[in-house]
This record gives C-alpha cells, sequence and structure tokens, in this order.
C-alpha cells in the first residue's frame, strides 16, 4: 500500500505537461489506522500566507476523493517539512454515504483507470487542501447489506444449538440491521445492537444465553474475517479459524488483560474487538468488510448472495468444532 501510495505522489508530483496524456489521478481514500476519525483540511489562500494553520474544516476517515495539485508561482503547495498539499474533489463523504455510494465508487475508480489528461492541476473552484501523508489508493468500494426482502421470514431451522439459534435470530432482527446503514462507527454500531437486542429479548431467552450468544457472535466474526477469506472451508482455513478463536478464548478466559481489551473474564467481545489485537476492527476496514454485516440472514441465499454464502458456510463449519 505504500508503494502504491508514492508512486501516487510521483505522478501528481512530476508529470509535465509535456507528455500530454498522462494518466489521470486514482480515487484516494483518508485513512489513519486506528487513529482520530476527523483529518483536517485548508484554506489554499491561507495556507500559501502561512501553511497549516487553523483548519477550514475536517473530512472523516474513509472519506474518498479525487486529487489534484494547486499550483502557485509555478510550484505545488507544501508545508515547511515539504509535504505536499493536495486539492481535492470528494468522491464519497464517509459521514453521509448511501448504499449507492458502493456503485458510484466501483464506477469512478473505472472511469479514472482509463482516463489520461494533460496535466494534474486543480481547477479555479478548488478552494481547499488537504495533507498527502493521509491519502492512500484503496481498491475496495464501501460495503452496505442489501435491503430485507419483505415477507422473508426468519428461519432458525438450521441452527445446531440454543446460543446458535440466538446469534441467527439477531442477524435477522432490526437492531442487527441498523449496524450497516451507515459507514462510520459500525464496531460502536454492533455492540449497541447487540445490547438493544439482550433487552429486548430477555423474555424469550435467559440473559446469560443471550450473553454467550453475543460473545460467540463476536468470536466467529473475528476468527472468518481475521483468517484468509478466500481458503473458504477447507481444512487449511477452518485449522485457521479454529486457532484465531482459541487464541480469543485464551485472551478472554485464562489471561484476561485489559490491554488486549479483556474487562472481566469471559469477555471474548472485548478481546475479540480490541483494533490493536485485531486491526479489522479499525473504522476504515469496518467500511469496506462484512465484518459488522447480518451475514446469516435467512433471506441472503443461493446463488445471487455468494459472498454471504461463503459466510455463512464458513460459520457453520467453525461454531461446530
Amino acid at each position: 500500500m505504500m508503494m502504491k501510495k508514492y508512486l501516487i505522489l510521483f505522478i501528481l508530483l512530476f508529470s509535465s505537461p509535456a507528455w500530454a496524456n498522462i494518466p489521470a489521478t486514482p480515487v484516494m481514500t483518508l485513512y489513519r489506522f486506528n487513529s482520530a476519525l476527523d483529518i483536517p483540511f485548508y484554506d489554499v489562500n491561507a495556507f500559501q500566507a502561512s501553511g497549516p494553520g487553523s483548519s477550514a474544516g475536517t473530512l472523516s476517515q474513509g472519506t474518498s476523493l479525487i486529487p489534484c495539485l494547486v499550483i502557485r508561482n509555478g510550484q505545488p503547495l507544501t508545508d515547511r517539512s515539504g509535504t505536499p498539499y493536495v486539492g481535492f474533489e470528494v468522491l464519497v463523504d464517509s459521514t453521509k454515504a448511501t448504499p449507492a455510494a458502493n456503485e458510484k465508487f466501483k464506477q469512478t475508480v473505472k472511469q479514472r483507470e482509463g482516463t489520461k489528461v494533460a496535466n494534474h492541476h486543480c481547477g479555479s473552484k478548488v478552494e481547499h487542501v488537504i495533507s498527502i501523508k493521509n491519502l492512500y489508493e484503496m481498491e475496495k468500494a464501501p460495503f452496505f447489506d442489501p435491503p430485507q426482502k419483505g415477507g422473508q421470514a426468519p428461519s432458525q431451522g438450521s441452527a445446531n444449538s440454543k446460543l446458535d439459534t440466538i446469534v441467527r435470530a439477531f442477524h435477522d432482527s432490526p437492531q442487527c440491521a441498523k449496524v450497516q446503514r451507515n459507514l462510520m462507527g459500525r464496531r460502536g454500531a454492533l455492540e449497541q445492537a447487540w445490547e438493544q437486542f439482550t433487552s429486548q429479548n430477555q423474555g424469550q431467552w435467559p440473559g446469560a444465553s443471550l450473553e454467550k450468544a453475543k460473545h460467540l457472535d463476536y468470536t466467529l466474526r473475528t476468527a472468518i474475517f481475521e483468517g484468509h477469506l478466500e481458503r473458504a472451508c477447507n481444512a487449511y482455513g477452518a485449522c485457521e479459524r479454529n486457532i484465531i478463536a482459541l487464541s480469543i478464548r485464551n485472551r478472554a478466559r485464562d489471561y484476561c488483560q485489559g490491554r488486549q481489551g479483556c474487562r472481566g473474564p469471559g469477555d471474548f467481545q472485548g478481546v475479540s474487538a480490541k483494533v490493536s489485537q485485531y486491526n479489522i476492527w479499525d473504522e476504515y476496514l469496518t467500511q469496506i468488510s462484512g465484518l459488522s454485516s447480518c451475514f446469516l440472514r435467512s433471506d441472503l441465499v443461493g446463488t445471487e448472495y455468494p459472498y454471504y454464502e461463503k459466510l455463512k458456510a464458513m460459520y457453520q463449519q467453525n461454531q461446530l468444532q
């Protein structure tokens, strides 16, 4: 990823108008691993006069944009250390994104891959710049669950235990559906969804069973996505996921430590979703994967949903072991 980033930087800074037909700048994404959600940008004229002082606003992690060069006195804008600050056009604002952002992102990436330009200079309407240090060329589009199909009755007929029944019921629940409505804050939204689901289902299942089901859900989500998704359900893939689940079990029960996310013995949820332990739970990474999705939904079946069928098969294979 770093190599790709610096290649883009080279193209931006050193492409000459004499080249005539040079590749258009690619779609770039704001990303800082496990860091502050908001990234500042600056007014062009204020930056030219005094560098990055007071910000003109912020953009959130996961926002994708199209960069360009603001040229002043024949040179691109940089701070005192020489770090370039580039102009931009926002493609997808992660705080406002809807499911339509998925196709918009993919189409724009494809369109720009085949586009040639005379230079990368910004147009006159570009008023803001942002540090190139926070820009990366990411390939995955924003991820959303498909809308639920009306009239589809939830079914846990394939459940293999009481805890499995509860997990599947959660994935079919309106509480789970809320998690994927927005790109931002999905890690916290999943936690809140389980709290609400547990509160509303105390009469149907014992509180202890609901708590254990939540921990099972978090453990298997982490095992599935921390492992190599392309290994599917072969023996090696199942073994890899089992090892991850065993590691989570050891951290939650035998070696419960706060720095690993464990808030008390048996806190599988805490150690599973600790970003410093499993980086798949990072803010941006949850925006582009099905980690926090309702992938066991009863209506997501058949050849129309191959990705979900794969996740269901992985879940089924490992929760039985």
